[in-house]
């Protein structure tokens, strides 16, 4: 994994990520995560392979979803430990939620919009960071860009 080093220019980047992810978006169209979340919630209680436990873990994860966006790697030993180390749950555990068989990380990560955050907003922070790689692996990103109704995307 490639090492990027927490400077103030990096931590005020975060803070404007967590103020302005999803902020253009369109408000009745585009499902947030706080509202994914609490759905999520709520569909839980109808699942027959659900406990209270993943009910509690969706609660906490709503209680400091604000501090998810921005929290350092040093930061996330701690929330663990706070939030989610008491819970005797199998994450992986296939759930029916709607029409959708997944594991509960999935429905979780689906809630949370990562998938729109991926396509969106992770390449305009990734060029402010100067990332031209994989933070994981070190491969060079292979992206295609297009002309599209007249939109040209650039990085």
């Amino acid at each position: 994994m490639r090492s990027i080093l927490i400077t103030p220019k990096v931590e005020e980047l975060a803070a404007i990520y967590n103020k302005e992810l999803f902020k253009n978006r369109h408000r009745t169209t585009f499902l947030r995560p706080l509202s994914n979340l609490a759905a999520l919630y709520d569909k839980l209680a109808t699942v027959t392979n659900s406990t209270i436990e993943y009910e509690q873990y969706v609660v906490n994860i709503l209680a400091i979803y604000p501090a998810i966006n921005i929290v350092k790697p040093s930061g996330m030993q701690a929330i663990y430990d706070e939030y989610f180390a008491d819970f005797n749950i199998d994450l992986s555990l296939s759930m029916q939620i709607g029409n959708k068989t997944l594991p509960f990380y999935k429905h979780v990560s689906a809630a949370m919009r990562y998938d729109a955050v991926r396509d969106e907003d992770f390449l305009h922070y990734a060029k402010l960071l100067g990332i031209r790689s994989c933070v994981y692996c070190n491969a060079n990103h292979a992206v295609t860009f297009g002309e599209r109704h007249g939109y040209k995307r650039q990085i």
